[in-house]
């Protein structure tokens, strides 16, 4: 067996299909990858000082159950001894509760803070609930949250989830707030308890969501917090009458294919949603979490109205945290110990092997071969880990010690389809010689070059290539010599998002700092992941185009610089109540002379090891855009859902499919979609049931897949 592609979902396809002894004598697998490393999307890569070089920022969020669920079998299958610095599952993943978003109000950026309070739930242990009551019930207490959480729920000390604690009792706002939704919640528990009555259900919905806007509109004092519960309310109760209108929820679970169709603020339009709701950041929200902007424009957003809500709901049922961040590099923390427990069963990686092109037999009914471009010759095999502080790790570039001819590849990026390199020998994969079953884990924007001939024999890939989209994203990382509470920053660490455009994300990742190998008196205090979605073609160019990837690369560059040259000063200071006071006109801070609040920002905080002036600093930093055919973010736009093709569904008999761009039941890009695209590709396979913990929630099908 043949896996084309090193990411998460064909790792975890090659996981489940080695994950008993009689799988692995049924299967012998080879993984072909381009360039050094795996990981996909999510590769991550070690530099001087052992600096983290990520392909932009990963969150991990609590209802990511069947990745962590893998997770957690991998760390325990490795089984590392006692005193190394990631041995379990619970040393590489940290929960985080705390998130802000940034809401343009009244001219001026007004933070929303939320805390998202802890649960019992461990990620990846046990399933969820059983019954659409008992997911509502989940979703509307995680609403009850966002909207009171950092404020008022965090009182309440495990009392009713719509007891008011009598600090805010006072408030008539947040009295009245509480209890409009404690109404919402009865009404729509008995509403599914009695199916007959959805209809005067969600008109009562209607009158009341009426109601709450116009007393809120009435009441005196109106700012940006009553703008952000107003709009947080209304669109719940729009999302909840548009359910039951249109027959999502159902007593059995959810059809959200009925609302791909539309766009998400078109279809909370048609269910009543203010115009202030829809340009606030509860809608917003989802947009950026799923880079949903079209050729990476923000300001031609759109999203699948059932995806959006798919997502917007699951990430309500997480468990033990809303977000976890890891405790060093995603290649370090994910796909090292993937990558060690495969070798360890047996799978073979052949390492510097680009994939051309698939062709078909004569017959158009099975893919016979693969042309694959070998990048280099090795001198005695590939070892591709390194140590750094005590664990394995992905280097930045090419172990060049174990590479024949070295000096030769200078400069030639072998993880880009633009460099022009044809490597060192052309590779024919023959079906029955090197494999008997193939299955294709390469993203969705090399397909139309890699698969043509797929794409020109099929309707369904040629539907599926014109309608599911990627875009290209942006990022960039900062290494800071003050801490970031010296910088003004005094809440909980952050993960902020819906700021400036294009580099809109920014969170705090100084935990990853205890694993770089930096030497005394350069150690950062604090580190800083940005990113964002970059304007770009709908298509990639065809491979080839040498200086396209290095003007989008100079365009991430300037993008940063303008970043913190206009937009960075401006988040700090913070306070703990969430508010950004007026700052004294010149607070001096370790290492640097810089303003707080907004102003110029001080390149003398950034970490320099050649220790340059001014915005030369810089050059020690990180940045990079994902513009590559394989790095591009797969988004979920309207109407494109029924264009997905199913693992087992390709129409070619040994081919089988997995990655984000599948129909694997999320459909927005994250890794838990591209795990459970990997599962389901490994059902395809061996005829196994293998779990997937929330599919009964998440998998549909569309009009194409019924029958």
């Amino acid at each position: 067996m043949a896996i084309l592609g090193g990411g998460p979902s064909a790792l975890s396809a090659a996981y489940y299909l080695t994950s008993d002894h009689e799988l692995r004598d049924r299967y012998d697998i080879t993984i072909y990858q381009m360039g050094w490393r795996v990981g996909g999307k999510g590769a991550s890569g070690r530099a001087e000082h052992g600096k983290i070089l990520e392909h932009g920022l990963h969150i991990l969020f609590g209802c990511y159950h069947d990745f962590f669920s893998m997770m957690r079998a991998v760390y325990e299958e490795l089984a590392r001894p006692p005193g190394h610095p990631m041995r379990t599952v619970n040393d590489a993943f940290q929960g985080h509760d705390f998130g802000v978003v940034e809401s343009h109000y009244d001219g001026q950026w007004a933070p929303w803070c939320m805390m998202f309070p802890k649960n019992a739930g461990t990620p990846g242990n046990g399933g969820l609930f059983v019954s659409a009551e008992a997911y509502l019930s989940q979703f509307v207490q995680a609403a009850v949250e966002v909207l009171f959480g950092w404020k008022v729920l965090s009182q309440l000390d495990g009392a009713h989830v719509f007891d008011v604690p009598e600090a805010a009792a006072s408030d008539p706002f947040t009295s009245f707030c509480a209890r409009s939704l404690e109404s919402v919640y009865k009404l729509v528990r008995r509403g599914i308890e009695v199916e007959q009555k959805y209809r005067m259900l969600f008109e009562m919905l209607g009158g009341l969501r009426r109601a709450f806007v116009t007393a809120v509109q009435d009441m005196a004092g109106w700012n940006s917090d009553n703008h952000r519960v107003c709009c947080g309310v209304d669109m719940i109760m729009a999302m909840l009458t548009g359910m039951l209108s249109d027959g999502v929820l159902q007593k059995d679970g959810f059809d959200f294919s009925k609302i791909d169709d539309f766009d998400l603020r078109e279809w909370l339009s048609r269910h009543g949603a203010q115009d202030s709701t829809l340009e606030s950041p509860w809608v917003r929200t989802i947009y950026d979490a799923a880079f949903s902007y079209l050729s990476g424009d923000p300001e031609n957003q759109s999203i699948a109205a059932g995806a959006a809500l798919r997502a917007l709901i699951g990430m309500s049922l997480y468990k033990g945290s809303m977000y976890y961040k890891m405790t060093a590099g995603m290649g370090d923390i994910v796909f090292a110990p993937l990558y060690r427990v495969l070798v360890n069963r047996g799978v073979k990686f052949e390492f510097f092997h680009k994939v051309e092109s698939l062709g078909l037999s004569p017959d158009k009914k099975r893919v016979d071969r693969v042309l694959v471009n070998r990048q280099v010759n090795l001198k005695n095999g590939y070892e591709p880990l390194v140590d750094v502080c005590g664990l394995e790790c992905w280097p930045a570039e090419p172990l060049w010690d174990q590479i024949d001819d070295a000096a030769a590849l200078t400069g030639i990026d072998l993880e880009s389809y633009y460099s022009g390199y044809d490597g060192v020998e052309k590779v024919t994969l023959r079906e029955g010689q090197d494999f008997d079953t193939l299955l294709f884990a390469i993203p969705i924007g090399a397909v139309s070059y890699l698969c043509s001939e797929l794409v020109e024999h099929s309707p369904r890939w040629r539907g599926m290539v014109e309608n599911v989209k990627s875009i290209q994203t942006l990022a960039f990382q900062t290494w800071s010599k003050p801490t970031l509470e010296q910088m003004g920053w005094a809440a909980p660490s952050p993960l902020l998002s819906l700021y400036v455009q294009p580099l809109n994300t920014w969170a705090d990742m100084t935990q990853v700092c205890a694993m770089e190998a930096w030497p005394a008196g350069l150690a950062p205090g604090q580190v800083s992941y940005f990113c964002g979605s970059q304007i770009g073609p709908e298509l990639p160019p065809p491979p080839g185009k040498s200086s396209f990837e290095r003007d989008m690369a100079a365009d991430a560059k300037e993008a940063a610089l303008a970043f913190l040259r206009s937009s960075m000063t401006t988040l700090l200071p913070f306070t703990s109540d969430g508010t950004r006071p007026e700052p004294p006109a010149n607070v001096t801070i370790p290492g640097a002379d810089w303003p707080r609040g907004a102003g110029a920002f001080d390149w003398g905080v950034l970490v320099d090891p050649k220790n340059r002036s001014g915005e030369a600093r810089f050059e020690a930093q990180y940045w990079r855009s994902n513009s590559g055919p394989s790095e591009r973010c797969t988004i979920a736009q309207p109407g494109s859902i029924r264009h997905r093709i199913a693992a087992d569904e390709t129409g070619y008999e040994n081919l089988v499919i997995a990655g984000d761009w599948i129909e694997n039941g999320i459909y927005v890009a994250c890794m838990e979609g591209a795990v459970q695209s990997g599962i389901l590709a490994a059902r395809a396979i061996s005829g196994r049931a293998f779990p997937i913990v929330n599919e009964w929630f998440q998998v549909t099908r569309g009009p194409l897949h019924e029958g």
